[in-house]
C-alpha cells in the first residue's frame, strides 16, 4: 500500500494484491468460476461497491432504483466526484453474467433478474454528476443498454418496451445536453478531444441511439466516427493514456464498430491502429 493512497497503483499483473505462482487456466476452469459467480449473483441481496480510492466498501439493495447518496467529493475539486462509475461497473459486471446465463444457458431465472433490474432504471433521476452533464456511469448505462436490447428474443415484451423508455430517456434528458455543449460545434478533433472519458460516453450513446433511431443518431454516429479516425492517426505515433485507460476506450469503441453497419470497413480501416497498441 502507498504512503498516500488507499489502493496499490502498479500495473495489475505486478499488483501486490495478485497472488504469485498462478497459472492459465482451461475451459474447466473458466466454467467452474462461472457457475460459481453466477451463483453469488443469483443469491446477492445487496450489491458491494468498493470505494478504492478512498478505502471504503458500500453495500446497496438490489435492485438499485436511483443513484444512491454516494461518498462526499475531493475538496480540491470543484465539481462532485464521479464515484457513480464504481456502483456502474459493479452493475453491468452483474448484468453480464446474467444475460451470459440467460442467453447461453437459457437460465430464466438469471434473465428475469437482469430484466426487472434493467426496468428499475426507470425510476433512476439522472445519471450524472450534475445538470446538463454526462460521466462514465451515463456512458456505461448507454452501453449496457445497447447490447442489452439489441438482442430481443427472450425478452417480455412488456419489460422491453418498457427498458426502451427508460433508454429514450437517457438520451433526451442526458446525452443530448451533454452532446451539444461538449461535441456537436467540434469541426475538427485535436488529440485533446480523445481522451477517454468524453470519448467513451460519445460512442456509447451512438450506439444506443443506433439502436433506437434516434434523431441524434446521425449526429453522434458521425462523430464517433471522426473521434475513431483521430485516435487511428495519433495511435501511429504511440498516442497513449496508459494501459488501464487505453483498455476503458478500447472496450467501447470495439462495442460500437461491432455493431455498426459498416462494421468490416471500420475494421479494416483501424486494423493497423488497433494491433498498435500491443506494442506501446
Amino acid at each position: 500500500m502507498y504512503k498516500y493512497l488507499n489502493y496499490d497503483p502498479s500495473a495489475f499483473e505486478t499488483a501486490s494484491f495478485i497472488p504469485r505462482g498462478l497459472t492459465d487456466w482451461n475451459q474447466d476452469d473458466l466454467t467452474r468460476d462461472f457457475e460459481r459467480r453466477l451463483h453469488e449473483e443469483i443469491n446477492r441481496r445487496e450489491l458491494h461497491v468498493y470505494f478504492y480510492r478512498i478505502g471504503y466498501r458500500i453495500s446497496f439493495p438490489l435492485p438499485v432504483t436511483d443513484i444512491p447518496p454516494l461518498p462526499k467529493g475531493i475538496p480540491e475539486m470543484t465539481i462532485d466526484y464521479p464515484w457513480s462509475i464504481w456502483l456502474a461497473w459493479e452493475l453491468r459486471e452483474r448484468w453480464e453474467i446474467l444475460y451470459t446465463a440467460w442467453k447461453k444457458k437459457k437460465d430464466t431465472q438469471a434473465g428475469d433478474l437482469l430484466q426487472n433490474e434493467l426496468v428499475s432504471l426507470s425510476n433512476w433521476s439522472r445519471s450524472h454528476e450534475g445538470p446538463g452533464s454526462a460521466g462514465l456511469c451515463t456512458g456505461h448505462l448507454a452501453a449496457s443498454l445497447a447490447f442489452f436490447l439489441s438482442h430481443k428474443e427472450d425478452w417480455d415484451l412488456n419489460k422491453y418496451n418498457k427498458v426502451l423508455e427508460t433508454a429514450l430517456l437517457l438520451l433526451n434528458r442526458d446525452i443530448q445536453p451533454w452532446f451539444e455543449n461538449t461535441w456537436a460545434f467540434k469541426e475538427h478533433f485535436t488529440i485533446q478531444d480523445i481522451h477517454n472519458i468524453p470519448s467513451i460516453i460519445l460512442v456509447s450513446s451512438a450506439s444506443l441511439a443506433r439502436l433506437l433511431n434516434h434523431p441524434l443518431s446521425d449526429s453522434l454516429n458521425s462523430k464517433s466516427r471522426q473521434l475513431l479516425e483521430t485516435w487511428c492517426k495519433f495511435q501511429s505515433e504511440n498516442y497513449s493514456e496508459g494501459t488501464s485507460y487505453d483498455g476503458f476506450l478500447l472496450d467501447s469503441l470495439v462495442q460500437w464498430i461491432d455493431q455498426h453497419p459498416d462494421k468490416q470497413d471500420l475494421i479494416r480501416s483501424a486494423e493497423s491502429a488497433f494491433r498498435s497498441v500491443l506494442n506501446i
